[in-house]
């Protein structure tokens, strides 16, 4: 049996979805590569850059999609999340960025994955 096959099998079983459902699991397959091919795909981020989450990478509240963020600072060692659960998206998640927000005029700072962000073009 193939990986995509098995995969298939894995992924029907695991939503609890029965073989006559109408989901669509080549597309979530086909959804999932390029997804990670978007993920691996890291650009080389300069301090003033402005950027905004890649297209289905967006793992927190802020910045808003389409939203516009700036690169404050690239971190040569990447902070890595060890409060949450090991069960939680963001345990151990790389927070290798600082970017800048603004919310009610004023510049908020957070780290973030650099991975889920791509430059904004204008």
């Amino acid at each position: 049996m193939e990986n995509d096959e098995i995969l298939k099998l894995l992924l029907r079983k695991e939503l609890d979805v029965s073989p006559g459902a109408s989901f669509d699991i080549d597309a979530r397959i086909k959804d999932l590569k390029s997804l990670n091919e978007s993920y691996k795909h890291v650009f080389e981020f300069k301090i003033g850059d402005i950027v905004h989450w890649k297209k289905g990478l967006k793992n927190k509240k802020v910045p808003a999609y389409g939203e516009p963020a700036v690169v404050i600072q690239n971190l040569v060692q990447p902070i890595l999340d060890d409060k949450e659960d090991t069960s939680s998206p963001y345990f151990r998640e790389p927070l290798n960025i600082k970017l800048g927000v603004i919310r009610n005029g004023d510049l908020l700072i957070f780290h973030f994955d650099s991975h889920r962000f791509e430059l904004l073009q204008r």
